[in-house]
């Protein structure tokens, strides 16, 4: 048996629909969350995430 990547991928397709179906407070408290964690992070791993999310 051979693994193999799929062709198409959606990465980010499921969190979009459950990010868009969350309420608004719902969606400041995942942020203010995100920042909360990312805030002790060493600057390159903040840039990757940065990055990351910029490109969805």
């Amino acid at each position: 048996m051979v693994q193999k990547p799929i062709e198409i991928t959606k990465n980010f397709k499921q969190a979009g629909e459950t990010y868009g179906a969350f309420k608004a407070w719902e969606r400041d408290e995942l942020i203010q969350n995100l920042v909360a964690a990312i805030a002790p992070c060493d600057a390159h791993i903040k840039y990757c995430f940065d990055r990351t999310v910029q490109t969805v």
